[in-house]
């Protein structure tokens, strides 16, 4: 849920807040799944980190960065020494732009597994970070918003199709619902329960909770029955620590289990060889 659009609205504000007025000094790669976009004024750095692989994709914001002498390239020169003048969050969508002084703006797509980093001047696709996601060429910057009656009429006279009136709700969102009785429930209550999920949503407080595999996701949705990591009302502070979470804690266990897996594997197959051998052994005698 970290790349949901309403933990992205609330993401959007601190990078208001962090960017407007800093110039982006640095932009570069050391690897194929990371950028690493450094703006600084006169007194302050801040510091956006995209990984994006197949797998699972963070922003993170850590103070300092050490680049490596070695095997880094620059990418984004054209924005390189411009400030950034405004942050956009796109409407019912999973993407923000920063807009620079001459006329470029650089759309973070984040959507998930296919999340990108591409660069527009004038509007037009100009680079960008994936070149494997050939279609975000074909992105067109003002059909981003997606502009949705989300009323209470709206809710009604569609009967309540949620994919076509919140295309934002994820999975934590439905099986939110579906706990309630959504469904099953009076058009009165249908409304309420929405504008209960939405309130939870909306409210700036972040929760990192762990799936049964010890999986570290993050929830905008109030569980106070569910043992929590860590809970906050800065974005900021969320990514950085569900990047953690995820890389330190969790990827740690899952390739030291896979290790033990891998040695035990080892030691029944030296196991049966032995007996193996033994047991030819005492024929042979």
């Amino acid at each position: 849920m970290h790349f949901n659009y309403y933990f992205l609205k609330s993401l959007s504000k601190s990078l208001q807040e962090n960017l407007i007025g800093k110039t982006l000094a640095t932009c570069f790669s050391q690897n194929k799944d990371e950028l690493v976009l450094i703006f600084e004024n006169e007194d302050t750095q801040f510091i956006i980190k995209a990984t994006f692989d197949n797998v699972i994709s963070f922003l993170t914001f850590p103070k300092d960065f050490n680049r490596a002498r070695k095997n880094s390239v620059d990418l984004f020169d054209e924005i390189k020494g411009h400030s950034v003048k405004k942050i956009i969050q796109y409407e019912n969508e999973r993407s923000i732009s920063l807009t620079f002084d001459n006329n470029f703006k650089l759309l973070l797509k984040l959507h998930g597994r296919r999340a990108n980093i591409c660069l527009f001047e004038n509007e037009q696709f100009h680079s960008m970070f994936k070149n494997s996601f050939v279609n975000d060429r074909d992105i067109i910057l003002d059909k981003v918003h997606r502009t949705i009656d989300q009323s209470k009429e709206a809710c009604l006279s569609s009967k309540f199709n949620l994919k076509t009136l919140f295309p934002t709700f994820d999975n934590y969102c439905y099986a939110y619902l579906s706990e309630h009785d959504f469904v099953e429930r009076n058009d009165s209550d249908k409304l309420k329960l929405l504008e209960q999920l939405l309130d939870q949503l909306n409210s700036g407080h972040y929760v990192i909770l762990e799936k049964e595999d010890g999986h570290p996701y993050l929830s905008l949705l109030n569980e106070p029955d569910l043992n929590f990591e860590f809970r906050s009302p800065d974005p900021i502070e969320a990514c950085n620590l569900l990047a953690s979470q995820y890389f330190h804690s969790y990827l740690l266990k899952k390739e030291k289990s896979q290790l033990i897996f891998n040695i035990d594997k080892d030691i029944d197959k030296g196991n049966s060889y032995i007996e193996k051998s033994k047991h030819k052994l005492q024929l042979i005698i």
